[in-house]
């Protein structure tokens, strides 16, 4: 994909981040660009009534219009530009530039016509969830297609200044009676995981206090949308920080940091959540104990594997990305087995089970134990092990994969061992 970059990404870089007013409502408090802003930018000579030759009435709206049409059809031009699926540096590059004009095209039209509703599908739209800040889009966009984007360096400058109109932005999008619940709560989700994915990058997170608190910014956004009434949907946006399907570089410290903020948080059930996620953090410390009966009859005891590193993979045969992970789990054992790593499939489900367990046993070649840990829905059958752990550490989904080192504590959690290629990752723990 092979685009040429519209001008009007420099003159808007002055409109709308310039040195006049550059964040929204700044200067004057009519959300208008300043005069001598519109002798830069011929994209919105014809914005005012003023404009035209100081006309009224009717066709100074017509003039309002077509200028607001104008802009907002660039946005859609950009939009149209980026419907493509081939990933390349070359794509890469050309979407992070044509993000950043989207972005800044879209605070033009947001200040110029705060009653023109079509401000929130912009506002909402995905391609400001694509935006990575590199300080050479393709330099970082080479990095990034090399899974290298932890040192890539950013624009600062640029990223506080979005962060600062953000704010505004944000704010409005709350009250807005124009989006729905729905669309709300997906936004600010949306807009939570790229704070978190974009957080891989060193260079972005910068200070961890201040990443730290932009996280929680993002996370009281996606609570107030949500209401104190729904404690479930609450739980699921807490727990996309546990969720593993990424590695969002959080420590188990970071995450103490967050769970600490809504120890005292008004609902009962999200206050018993940040309890069981503290004390599974708290295993880092503290070794985990378990023990009980494989599949086939052999005795499991934590306390008698310490020495070595543990894998404890908990999954359910419904369970497709359990499955899908189970080769990258076997390429890392059969390679690490003799370096002292051992892995035990924790299966949350009844001994009902048994036969199609099997069956995926002998599909992925897996030869580890297998304790059945029973189905907290259908009454804890099996060992009621399951039912135990979902109430003590607050499992809400399979898989979840833990990583103990070899005195029995806690090293990893999901994160990096949700990756393709696990092996680095469990060396990094074996060689302490």
């Amino acid at each position: 994909m092979s685009k040429k970059v519209n001008s009007s990404f420099f003159l808007c870089l002055i409109i709308a981040f310039g040195g006049v007013g550059p964040v929204l409502g700044q200067s004057d408090g009519n959300s208008q660009i300043s005069d001598s802003q519109n002798k830069n930018s011929s994209v919105t000579s014809v914005r005012t009534s003023s404009a035209v030759g100081g006309s009224t009435g009717e066709n100074a709206n017509i003039k309002t219009v077509s200028a607001a049409d104008s802009i907002w059809n660039r946005l859609l031009e950009i939009e149209r530009n980026l419907e493509n699926d081939i990933i390349t540096v070359e794509t890469e590059k050309n979407l992070e530039v044509e993000a950043r004009e989207y972005l800044k095209i879209g605070l033009l039209f947001w200040k110029n016509y705060p009653d023109d509703q079509r401000k929130y599908q912009w506002a909402t739209s995905r391609l400001l969830n694509t935006l990575k800040f590199w300080q050479d889009a393709e330099k970082g966009a080479e990095a990034s297609l090399k899974s290298e984007y932890y040192s890539s360096p950013v624009d600062r400058d640029l990223l506080n200044r979005w962060g600062k109109n953000q704010l505004i932005l944000q704010a409005e999008i709350k009250k807005t009676p124009t989006l729905s619940a729905k669309r709300k709560i997906d936004y600010f989700t949306k807009d939570l995981r790229q704070e978190l994915t974009a957080s891989k990058n060193d260079e972005y997170r910068g200070n961890t206090e201040d990443f730290l608190e932009r996280v929680v910014w993002k996370l009281d956004n996606c609570l107030s949308v949500i209401g104190s009434g729904n404690p479930k949907n609450a739980l699921l946006i807490l727990g996309m920080l546990f969720l593993g399907t990424d590695n969002y570089n959080l420590s188990f410290q970071d995450l103490r940091y967050l769970l600490n903020r809504y120890e005292n948080h008004p609902n009962p059930q999200m206050r018993a959540w940040v309890e069981q996620k503290l004390r599974l953090l708290d295993l880092d410390n503290i070794p985990l104990r378990f023990s009980g009966t494989s599949m086939d009859g052999q005795e499991i005891n934590l306390e008698r594997l310490k020495g070595k590193v543990v894998l404890l993979d908990f999954w359910n045969i419904y369970c497709s990305v359990c499955i899908e992970r189970m080769p990258a789990v076997k390429a890392a054992y059969d390679k690490l087995r003799k370096s002292g790593f051992e892995v035990i499939s924790m299966y949350a489900g009844p001994d009902s089970d048994t036969a199609k367990i099997k069956e995926i046993e002998e599909r992925v070649g897996t030869d580890w134990p297998v304790v059945i840990l029973g189905n907290a829905s259908e009454g804890g059958q099996g060992i009621p092990v399951w039912n135990d752990m979902r109430n003590r550490y607050g499992f809400q989904f399979v898989p979840q994969l833990l990583l103990l080192d070899k005195n029995g504590k806690l090293a990893r959690l999901n994160g990096s061992l949700m990756d393709r290629d696990i092996t680095t990752e469990i060396e990094r723990v074996l060689k302490k």
